[in-house]
């Protein structure tokens, strides 16, 4: 399980540092992101870990991958999506290029601590904290907005 989800994690990444033409572009992402997704509901919980080294991109990195999603989605960038799906009325503005940098940016860390020889155990306990705490929100967002992007394109 464990290593499906790296597998499907460093797919998602590369995807995303690849770029290329639109139309293929979005359908790669929409592939890779339900890959790793599904992979993530998956992960084993583990116990109680030692304290991992997260390396996290700086705020420039982030900025500057933000920037490059947002100019190859261009006007679709923004979508609407429920905050509470539950509550009608809770609809809010959200950004895939946002969406997308986020868990490129949670992903990458897991699989940079891996790189260092970071125990397996540690690595699948931050991979899971931060799907269940973060980036599954924004994973289900945007692939709700890839969808709509691939009948408009």
């Amino acid at each position: 399980m464990a290593e499906d989800f790296a597998t499907a994690a460093a797919r998602f990444c590369s995807v995303i540092e690849g770029g290329g033409a639109p139309r293929a572009w979005v359908g790669k992402v929409e592939v890779a992101l339900s890959d790793v997704y599904a992979s993530a509901l998956r992960l084993p919980s583990v116990g109680s870990i030692s304290a991992l080294p997260v390396v996290r991109m700086s705020s420039d990195e982030w900025s500057a991958l933000y920037a490059a999603l947002g100019s190859m989605i261009g006007d679709d960038d923004r979508y609407w999506r429920m905050a509470d799906p539950s509550d009608g009325a809770s609809a809010v503005s959200s950004s895939l290029a946002d969406d997308l940098a986020e868990i490129y940016r949670s992903l990458r860390s897991g699989l940079e601590a891996m790189r260092s020889g970071a125990p397996p155990d540690d690595v699948l306990f931050e991979w899971r904290a931060s799907f269940e705490l973060h980036w599954a929100t924004h994973a289900i967002g945007a692939l709700s907005a890839l969808r709509s992007l691939q009948r408009n394109l």
